[in-house]
């Protein structure tokens, strides 16, 4: 009897057990697809961004899988993994032989890779006979997601912005040396979202000071969409995303990356705004209809306050506008100067965007004018000659995107009325399954203005740049993968740094091998020929070229079933003329342990690095709490290390944290002004606590 109750026990035990471990297995993929679209990203990006929309798309579609036999063009690009060819081929697939059967049927839709397939496992699903109906706004009222999280940062190394205070209060920085932020939202990704956000950052007030309310930053939001012809409907803060970045686009977006394919930008509309950037959204509310199939009317409408620079003038005319040398995007007021500057801006924007499909061709119209209370006037420094001056601006931009068996054509082209002109145009082609080629030319003249510009560009922004880019994404093989692009930039004006006109040269290579499932091993060299202001020249500035390389092997294995180790091997080399040349690298070595069977997961890494100076600093994503990003700028000589551990205390609580330690062995000061350490340690603490309901 005994043997009998052992075997039952063993047969249904054993297939809770492997589902358990499927589960495990897509939590793995789920979050290395994250890190690799968020690598992409920012190995062209000297900043911190914000990545949470796209971490939170990802997250919505593992939790609640894409339907690939509902899902049309619309829904399939906005899952911002196929490609064009692979969507067309989904959509032909479908139409010839009827609704999938199950996800692994993806395998015979042409132009799909082992490497997406992979990817896409976790996120998408079939149900071979349509669902009777989908859930009505009231139903989903039932069926929505509750999150609410508290977060905390602190330095346990002492700045001198707060070692400063002991002398004098308004000497240094004036509130406590921890960060905090809290979010909650309850959301039905279809329906719905509703939510608020408030955050400080160390050193701002807490409930003191400009600050008495308790947080620096608030941000709250209703979105409601998919009802009927009321497509989206968005109150409070939200974001705007049109063609291709070129007139308006706030928030997150690709750019040129390593698999020089992923360019076209695949406008979102109007989108509820959840992240902490103080200043890439839109404040008040926005409307989209869709009074026919093939129709999307939007209307917006935004009054926000920003951060400038004020300019003292002698002029005593009561009725003259203030005036702002610049505006800032830090989001930092954590001295008496920064709270000065907060708030000084009050912006309003209003416009509209027009959307008109007829099949796989799409033509849009945005319009956009923005009045500022104060009247931005940038100094009068040669590179800020054609700089938008003054505190009205209308901007006009007109897009299309035709996609064509194979070929993919988009573009964009905008005018602001200081009298700039900017355009965009691009081409995409898969003339095989294994092979996909893009190419696209830019032109932003150096009169061209727009504040919330974001199309793909060498720098942020679209103004005084024009460039041809051509990439290229080849599978020779079934193990093999070749990708890279090449990007020749022309700077017809001087730029801050750069008192010349100036070009520059970026290009990138990368082999990809995957020896056995699990495993991948990537090579990459990348080389920039850039322009700069001789720093050497005691008597007149010249410009100079400078040469950037790196060199990166990286090797990502499956060392169990619970078990992922990645290492890392980077070199760094400059070079300019009056310089000569400089060196730098990193290596690193990573863990992380992630099982069901398990209420916790452990992710550790230990790097090496050591570089000549700051032009040879080596940039490296780190795993971090949940909505958290971090891509460090490693340079100097030293050591550093973090450990991340999540647990899952309850079904609906988990608990974050992250210690990460940098030791430096050639300076015995970080970072300077009130930022500065003194001495060669620096010691991060991240906690965080999640509840879902």
């Amino acid at each position: 009897m005994r043997g009998w109750i052992f075997s039952a026990a063993i047969l249904v035990a054993s297939p809770l057990q492997a589902q358990k471990d499927r589960a495990s297995q897509d939590e793995t993929r789920r979050d290395n697809l994250i890190e690799k679209l968020i690598e992409t990203i920012t190995d062209n990006v000297d900043a911190q961004l914000d990545f949470t929309n796209l971490v939170e798309d990802l997250q919505y579609y593992f939790e609640l899988p894409l339907d690939l036999n509902q899902a049309d063009r619309e829904d399939l690009e906005k899952f911002q993994v196929f490609n064009d060819r692979q969507i067309e081929a989904i959509l032909n697939y479908r139409q010839k032989f009827g609704p999938f059967l199950t996800i692994y049927e993806l395998a015979y839709v042409p132009g799909m890779d082992d490497e997406t397939l992979d990817a896409v496992r976790p996120f998408v699903t079939v149900y071979p006979k349509p669902r009777e109906s989908l859930p009505t706004f009231l139903r989903s009222l039932h069926h929505g997601k509750s999150e609410w999280f508290w977060r905390g940062l602190y330095t346990v190394q002492r700045q001198v912005g707060y070692l400063k205070n002991k002398v004098d209060p308004q000497a240094g920085y004036l509130g406590p040396p921890f960060g905090l932020f809290t979010r909650f939202r309850y959301s039905h990704h279809r329906y719905y979202s509703l939510g608020f956000t408030a955050d400080k950052d160390a050193g701002e007030p807490f409930f003191s000071g400009v600050n008495r309310w308790g947080f620096d930053f608030y941000s709250a939001h209703l979105y409601v969409s998919n009802l009927k012809w009321l497509k989206t409907l968005a109150l409070g803060d939200y974001q705007c995303r049109f063609g291709q970045g070129l007139t308006l686009w706030t928030g997150l977006a690709f750019g040129k990356t390593a698999f020089g394919i992923n360019l076209r930008r695949t406008g979102q509309g109007v989108r509820p705004y959840t992240s902490i950037n103080e200043n890439l959204f839109m404040r008040g509310g926005a409307i989209t209809l869709r009074p026919l199939p093939w129709l999307d009317i939007t209307a917006f409408y935004s009054r926000k306050k920003l951060d400038g620079n004020l300019v003292v003038t002698d002029s005593t005319d009561q009725d003259e506008l203030p005036q702002v040398s610049s505006l800032i995007t830090s989001g930092l007021h954590r001295t008496a100067a920064e709270i000065d500057n907060k708030g000084t801006v009050t912006e309003q924007m209003a416009g509209g965007h027009l959307d008109v499909r007829w099949h796989s061709l799409h033509v849009g119209m945005t319009g956009v004018y923005t009045h500022l209370s104060a009247i931005l006037n940038q100094s009068e420094s040669i590179y800020n000659t054609f700089r938008f001056r003054g505190n009205r601006l209308i901007n006009v931009g007109v897009d299309y995107q035709w996609v064509h068996h194979y070929l993919t054509f988009f573009g964009e082209m905008a005018y602001s009325d200081n009298g700039g002109w900017a355009m965009i145009h691009g081409l995409q082609a898969t003339p095989a399954t294994f092979l996909t080629f893009t190419a696209l030319y830019r032109n932003f003249q150096p009169r061209y203005a727009a504040l919330y510009a974001n199309p793909v560009a060498d720098r942020r922004g679209a103004n005084n740049e024009s460039g041809f880019y051509v990439g290229l994404d080849c599978k020779p093989a079934r193990k093999f993968g070749i990708s890279g692009y090449l990007d020749q930039i022309n700077f017809p004006w001087p730029r801050f740094g750069i008192d010349a006109p100036s070009r520059a040269w970026d290009a990138i290579t990368q082999l990809t091998w995957l020896p056995a499932k699990g495993t991948e091993i990537y090579g990459r060299v990348r080389h920039r020929l850039s322009a700069q202001n001789s720093r050497h020249s005691s008597v007149v500035s010249y410009v100079e070229d400078l040469q950037r390389t790196n060199i990166r092997l990286n090797i990502t294995t499956d060392a169990g079933p619970y078990i992922r180790f990645r290492g890392r091997a980077e070199m760094m080399l400059f070079q300019a003329p009056s310089e000569g040349r400089k060196y730098g690298y990193m290596i690193f070595a990573d863990l992380t342990y992630k099982s069901l069977r398990q209420p916790f997961s452990v992710a550790i890494r230990y790097t090496l690095f050591h570089t000549q100076d700051y032009d040879t600093r080596i940039y490296a994503y780190e795993n971090d709490l949940l909505y958290y990003f971090s891509i460090p700028a490693l340079y100097g000589r030293g050591i550093r290390t973090y450990l991340t551990l999540r647990w899952q205390v309850f079904r609906n609580l988990d608990l974050w944290f992250k210690a990460a330690h940098t030791w430096y062995a050639d300076r015995d000061v970080i970072s300077s002004g009130l930022s500065q350490i003194n001495g060669p340690v620096r010691t991060d603490l991240r906690a965080q606590v999640r509840f879902k309901f």
